[in-house]
């Protein structure tokens, strides 16, 4: 079975390494008989969205080059909880376990209390994500109602006067189009 082993310490610390965790996730690989291990590390903040190991495992993990993702603690893989689910629905997209030995975290489908923790963390994440659409929706109405225009700007707009006054010139829409460089639509619809 091929295994990826991610590890992170955070920037800050320079004393910091990734070596106690790789050195106990490497055990438990040999405990478990796992022989066909790739590690990957970063040095950098969770909060990060990009990142340079991380980013090389998951594409790995695409072309279905592991069957399991061993990580020391959740906080070491995911900057949230919507970040983990993230990852967790792409695992189980790519038929990758991921297993968490010092947490008791396990999403082997042979393991149906690790399918438990995966269901209840995707519940929260569900959860989450629902309130924060509702949040953003809360402000989009709370600033349509102060008379806000939201969106983009519309191009169209700068270009009133002049598409007006073409056209009660009797200028066709294609003239109008090239001189505001605007779509054909956007012009007959001004």
């Amino acid at each position: 079975m091929r295994v990826a082993i991610y590890a992170r310490v955070s920037v800050d610390k320079s004393t910091q390494t990734t070596d106690q965790q790789v050195s106990e996730l490497e055990k438990y690989c040999e405990l478990r008989g796992w022989t066909d291990v790739d590690v990957f590390t970063d040095r950098i903040s969770g909060g990060k969205s990009q990142r340079v190991e991380l980013d090389k495992m998951l594409k790995a993990l695409r072309k279905h080059r592991y069957k399991v993702v061993l990580c020391q603690r959740i906080d070491r893989l995911a900057r949230s909880l919507s970040h983990f689910a993230l990852l967790l629905e792409e695992f189980k997209l790519h038929g990758v376990s991921f297993v968490v030995p010092s947490q008791g975290i396990s999403t082997e489908t042979s393991n149906p209390a690790g399918q438990l923790t995966m269901n209840i963390l995707m519940c929260l994440s569900e959860f989450e994500r629902t309130l924060a659409s509702q949040r953003v929706k809360s402000k989009l109405d709370w600033l349509k109602s102060q008379g806000k225009s939201l969106g983009r700007p519309k191009k169209v707009e700068a270009h009133l006067p002049l598409i007006r006054s073409m056209r009660q010139k009797g200028k066709k829409l294609k003239e109008i189009a090239e001189a505001t460089k605007l779509s054909i639509a956007s012009v007959s619809l001004a």
